[in-house]
């Protein structure tokens, strides 16, 4: 039946390229459109010149799999299949995802039967082999490699091509360079008996290592196919790049902030393009606008200038950057390495701090999630200071429950009775939690008694 069916599948291939030819000739009959040459030559060269404009695919749908496998223990194996009453030993099987065959490997030592009895009776011998564990339409090719001492992949024997494979007993036959018909024995890996190939330099540590490639190609027919589309490789985007080399170099700037008295270049452009208020205050009329320089006393340079890199980015990773090289400083100027993650909360507070006073948002909201990640019971109480002053609410929260879970350590510590005694406002939040009362409810009581503290001190 299969036999059949391929040369059904012939017949019809060549239909298909009569009928094309035909279809041409009729066309040009038609239209009335005979040239001198005669109508046979017509059709002939029409067809030529539409088959130019496709492509004929032979290797559609060829699919390539790679599959290694260590045998350990290798001076063991004999002893090991001897107690388990096996001849040799084989992995599990492998499915071919896109063509659904499934493989298996096999490894004899004694270099004999490793297949059942096929339908004529014939029974196969191999060393080292691949077998198919169901029958297959699909042409494939295999390679086997063995590795060596020097850790190089060798080859060892021909690339196997099979054709037409479902003319065979595929479940019951082996493939690999040694395979022969019962009672063998196969020539073995390298022509290396078992022992041989122990004292060999193709098993190293008792460990023998193969690589098997296979190559599937699906039983199908040529058809023409649309011409493959050219791959053009887009890099990726360099805005972010370019405004940081302007940023760095100070090429094109038209205003400077003086930070604690260090000068940093910019460009009036970028910063009204990214933040609202730089906007605002560079067209204001202020002094600010006319001067075109910026003072800020309430930033450190080291934290002003990662606000800057972000800016002018749009890259989180500049301010993490920024964050690991300040560290650095920090530590080769004689902070220990217990005080790092001190000095990294330190420059997030920064960051927030100057987030929050110029609304750059996306930027504020980054520093309140590293925050979160940093809260200890040395810090809490702060982190809970600015998180309350800076409005971030995630943070605040954060800082709560880890006071409220661990209240009678951070009671006792310096900064929290600081922070009580300034700030009114903390103690009454951390009561209203701990009185069961949630924490949007918490808010709008303090916020509450906030408004009214105001209103009594302005009467």
């Amino acid at each position: 039946m299969r036999k059949q069916l391929n040369q059904l599948r012939q017949q019809t291939a060549v239909q298909k390229s009569t009928l094309a030819f035909n279809e041409c000739v009729i066309e040009d009959i038609d239209t009335d459109n005979i040239p001198k040459e005669s109508t046979a030559e017509l059709g002939t060269r029409k067809l030529a010149h539409e088959l130019g404009e496709c492509q004929m695919s032979c290797n559609e749908g060829v699919v390539r799999k790679a599959h290694t496998w260590k045998i350990e223990g290798m001076s063991w194996l004999t002893h090991a299949l001897a107690d388990c009453d096996i001849k040799y030993v084989a992995t599990r099987s492998y499915t071919v995802a896109a063509t659904g065959d499934e493989v298996d490997f096999v490894y004899h030592p004694c270099r004999c039967v490793v297949d059942n009895i096929t339908d004529n009776g014939d029974r196969y011998c191999a060393s080292l082999a691949m077998r198919f564990r169901k029958d297959t339409d699909n042409t494939f090719r295999y390679r086997i490699f063995v590795r060596r001492s020097n850790g190089e992949f060798v080859q060892w024997g021909p690339q196997g091509d099979e054709y037409r494979p479902y003319e065979l007993d595929m479940t019951s036959k082996p493939f690999g360079p040694d395979v022969v018909l019962a009672p063998g024995p196969a020539g073995g890996v390298f022509g290396l008996s078992h022992a041989e190939l122990l004292q060999s330099e193709w098993v190293q540590d008792d460990v023998l290592t193969v690589r098997f490639e296979l190559e599937v190609r699906p039983n199908t027919s040529l058809d023409e196919v649309e011409p493959k589309r050219l791959k053009v490789n887009v890099p990726p985007p360099s805005l972010g790049q370019n405004l940081l080399s302007l940023l760095e170099d100070g090429r094109r700037s038209d205003l400077a902030f003086v930070v604690k008295g260090e000068s940093q270049k910019a460009h009036s452009l970028v910063l009204a393009a990214r933040c609202e208020v730089f906007d605002s205050l560079l067209q204001s009329g202020m002094r600010e606008s006319e001067t075109k320089e910026i003072v800020v006393e309430d930033c450190e340079p080291d934290v002003f200038k990662a606000f800057l890199r972000y800016l002018y980015s749009d890259d989180l990773s500049q301010v993490q950057t920024c964050m690991e090289s300040h560290s650095a400083k920090k530590s080769s100027d004689g902070g220990e390495v217990a005080g790092l993650a001190t000095v990294k909360t330190a420059f997030i507070h920064g960051v927030l701090s100057v987030s929050h006073k110029y609304q750059v948002s996306r930027l504020a909201l980054w520093c309140e999630q590293q925050l979160c990640d940093l809260i200890s019971m040395e810090n809490v109480c702060t982190t809970w200071l600015q998180a309350y002053l800076f409005e971030a609410k995630r943070l605040e929260e954060s800082c709560l429950a880890y006071i409220k879970e661990n209240m009678e350590k951070i009671a006792s510590t310096p900064s929290f009775a600081m922070v009580s005694s300034a700030w009114p406002q903390f103690a009454m939040k951390l009561s209203l939690l701990a009185s069961g009362v949630s924490s949007d409810s918490a808010a709008s009581i303090v916020s509450a008694h906030e408004g009214a503290l105001r209103k009594r001190k302005r009467e």
